[in-house]
């Protein structure tokens, strides 16, 4: 009977972790999915207008005020790393972005 109970406590675990594992690999997806988008926007940018420059730093700021309020929110459940990735890569774009704008101007 202790073995039943011991294979059963196994396999719960064992779906949970996969659970875990499969949100996990999700996660990095939209990782790597926003990263690649903000590289497209690096090579997009060459011998665009100044305004161009401002709306896309616009836009970029809402996205990255939107990833720190999901880091916030997740804190509590540890899940709060993945978001501030996204928001640090966001930001560095948005200094990127900043930088080439003024040599524009």
């Amino acid at each position: 009977m202790n073995k039943m109970k011991t294979w059963a406590n196994f396999m719960k675990n064992e779906s949970q972790r996969n659970v875990l594992l499969q949100v996990k690999k999700d996660l990095n997806d939209d990782i790597d999915e926003q990263i690649y988008q903000l590289e497209h926007i690096k090579q997009e940018s060459i011998n665009k207008p100044k305004s161009w420059f401002s709306r896309k730093i616009a836009d970029l700021r809402s996205l990255y005020f939107n990833y720190q309020q999901k880091a916030n929110e997740e804190k509590a459940t540890g899940q709060a790393g993945i978001f501030t990735k996204i928001a640090s890569a966001i930001l560095n774009c948005i200094d990127w972005l900043m930088e080439k704008l003024q040599n524009i101007l």
